[in-house]
């Protein structure tokens, strides 16, 4: 694992004129937009999962991982921030 102790962004030294020079890391068309300059740090994350019948995983040669148990969703005052996950988890 990674520590991060302090922000990565802006980098000390950039320039506008240096960052619009970056090529995008993705599309060579012409139409890509991230470069360098504007991708994601490493203190940013991301994840992706991927859902499915055990028999549907069993078919296609997959071990399953794990299983999902049970869920919940809730709502509540936008104005309350990040304590979304508490009434879902109860209500679970």
């Amino acid at each position: 694992s990674i520590e991060v102790l302090t922000d990565e962004f802006p980098r000390h030294g950039s320039s506008h004129e240096a960052m619009s020079k970056l090529k995008p890391c993705f599309l060579s068309d012409g139409t890509g937009s991230v470069t360098a300059a504007n991708a994601s740090g490493i203190n940013d994350g991301a994840a992706a999962v991927i859902l499915m019948k055990k028999s549907e995983a069993l078919k296609r040669n997959l071990t399953p991982l794990a299983r999902v148990v049970s869920w919940a969703q809730a709502g509540l005052d936008p104005a309350v921030m990040g304590i979304g996950p508490v009434p879902a988890i109860r209500k679970a």
